[in-house]
């Protein structure tokens, strides 16, 4: 189920980015912003992908994140790129805003699921804060190697900028988050790490011909 939610991800950023062309930047920025929060949301809950190691639930709709940045700094270079990237952190202090005070705020007398409420977007203030710093580093690093390796590489290999900026994006997540969220909870957390950036390692690989056909048909309604 999980490599269908992250098949399913990547054609619907592939989609945005087509919708999005050249004329409407802001369409991916919204579009990311709304990965961000959703992927904040679903953090906490651990999936298996293989026997006896479990993932974040978010990986499938996160990994998307990195098409969309690198998407934008392919066609609109990295300044827009950037710009979503500050849009995602708003959104997320946003929603933490809103959760928090939300889970606070004294229920009326006859509701009666405000421990469900709680258990569903209350996550530990750990899970938060890590998301949190996971997502500003990798992001921020992923942005940074595209543009370094599209400038070196004169806009060729989009398919080595793409996978190494996100190779560096989501090593950098995994390690981040995953140590914060789970350290001393999780039983061999070095494990989980690893096959964490096993797996976006795989995505990222996956996520490169919806790259080039978004870029391709962008390029080609454009000429």
């Amino acid at each position: 189920m999980l490599i269908i939610y992250t098949l399913t991800s990547l054609l619907l950023g592939t989609v945005i980015c087509i919708a999005a062309g050249k004329e409407r930047p802001w369409l991916i920025q919204a579009a990311y912003a709304a990965t961000v929060v959703a992927s904040l949301i679903t953090a906490a809950k651990l999936a298996p992908i293989v026997d006896g190691i479990f993932v974040s639930v978010a990986v499938g709709l996160y990994s998307m994140s990195f098409l969309l940045t690198d998407f934008l700094g392919e066609v609109h270079g990295k300044r827009y790129a950037l710009r979503a990237v500050y849009t995602g952190i708003v959104a997320e202090l946003v929603v933490i805003f809103s959760v928090y005070f939300s889970i606070a705020v004294e229920p009326a007398p006859f509701w009666e699921n405000q421990e469900a409420f709680s258990a569903v977007f209350g996550a530990a203030p750990r899970i938060m804060i890590a998301s949190i710093a996971a997502f500003v580093a990798a992001q921020l690093v992923d942005v940074t190697v595209f543009d370094i390796l599209r400038k070196r590489m004169d806009g060729r290999w989009l398919g080595v900028r793409n996978n190494a900026s996100t190779f560096a994006g989501q090593t950098l997540d995994s390690v981040i988050f995953y140590t914060i969220a789970f350290w001393g909870v999780v039983p061999e957390l070095s494990k989980l790490i690893v096959v964490t950036c096993l797996v976006k390692y795989a995505i990222a690989v996956l996520d490169t011909p919806f790259l080039y056909f978004a870029r391709a048909v962008v390029r080609r309604r454009a000429s």
